[in-house]
């Protein structure tokens, strides 16, 4: 049987709490500028790029919802 961290990738290596189903992994967040930065210096796998860039853009997101006027229906 696979473990419970199969299939999550460099996600696996996080340490898992108690009442982690409510809540997403802490990972650490960097700027885009320091992201691309440690991406030209090699310090980052691709997989750890891509997982910043979904990050930051998940934040980018939910600023600009917060940004907005309510819709009406």
């Amino acid at each position: 049987m696979p473990s419970a961290g199969a299939g999550r990738g460099w996600l696996a290596s996080l340490p898992r709490q108690a009442d982690d189903s409510e809540k997403e992994p802490q990972v650490s967040n960097y700027t885009i500028d320091e992201l691309i930065a440690r991406w030209k210096r090699e310090e980052l796998t691709i997989e750890q790029v891509i997982g910043q860039i979904l990050l930051l853009l998940k934040d980018h997101d939910r600023r600009l919802r917060e940004a907005a006027p309510p819709r009406e229906r």
